[in-house]
C-alpha cells in the first residue's frame, strides 16, 4: 500500500487537472459515432461531448456532434439495461442517471445487485492485503518464535476468511449474472 499512495495521488492530481481525454490521433480519427456508442455503453453524461471537443481543439479538430450523440444515443441502448447495469455496478462505476425513466427501474435493481457484488470484491482484496502483510511480516521481520506462531494462527485464520469471501463473491456474481444474462466474473477479475 505504501507504493500505492503516489500512484494515486498522480492520478488524481491528472483528474483534477482535466486532463484529456482524446489523444491527437483519436481526434483525427474522426470515428465520432464509434466514440459516442463507446461513452454511451460506458454509461457517460451527454457532458463528455465537451471534454472530447476540448481536447481535439488543441489539435484542430471539431467533433461531429450529430454523429457522436447518435452513437451514444447507441451506446446507451447497451448500457440501460439490467446487463448493462449490473456490469456497471459490479465494476463499481458510479451512475450518472443517464438511462431513460423506461428503463432505470430494471437498471437500478441490477445496478444495487452488481455493487453487493463489488462490495464483497472490495472486502476480497482487502482480506488478501492483510494477508499478504501479516505472510511477509512473518517472514521478514525479526521476531520471537511465539510472535510467529501466533502470526501463523492469524494467517491461517486469515485464509479461512479468504475462501469463505471467494466463495460468497462467486455465489451472488454466478446467480445475479445468470438472472441479468452478463458474463460471470473470471479468474483474474477475482483476484
Amino acid at each position: 500500500m505504501r507504493r500505492a499512495g503516489p500512484l494515486i495521488a498522480a492520478a488524481a492530481a491528472l483528474a483534477l487537472g482535466g486532463c484529456a481525454s482524446l489523444t491527437e490521433k483519436q481526434c483525427e480519427s474522426g470515428d465520432w459515432t464509434a466514440l459516442g456508442r463507446k461513452d454511451g455503453e460506458r454509461g457517460l453524461e451527454a457532458s463528455e461531448l465537451e471534454r472530447h471537443r476540448e481536447a481535439c481543439a488543441a489539435h484542430g479538430v471539431t467533433p461531429d456532434a450529430a454523429h457522436y450523440r447518435a452513437g451514444r444515443e447507441q451506446g446507451l441502448a447497451t448500457f440501460c439495461t439490467p446487463r448493462g447495469g449490473y456490469i456497471a455496478g459490479r465494476r463499481g462505476d458510479v451512475y450518472r442517471e443517464v438511462c431513460p425513466a423506461a428503463s432505470a427501474g430494471k437498471f437500478h435493481e441490477a445496478f444495487r445487485h452488481g455493487r453487493e457484488v463489488s462490495a464483497v470484491l472490495r472486502d476480497l482484496k482487502e482480506l488478501r492485503r492483510i494477508l499478504d502483510e501479516l505472510q511477509t511480516a512473518a517472514i521478514t521481520g525479526d521476531y520471537v518464535p511465539e510472535d510467529r506462531t501466533q502470526m501463523r494462527f492469524r494467517a491461517d485464520e486469515l485464509n479461512q476468511r479468504v475462501r469463505m469471501k471467494e466463495w460468497d463473491v462467486e455465489r451472488l456474481d454466478r446467480k445475479y449474472a445468470r438472472q441479468y444474462g452478463a458474463p460471470e466474473l473470471d479468474w483474474i477479475e477475482l483476484r
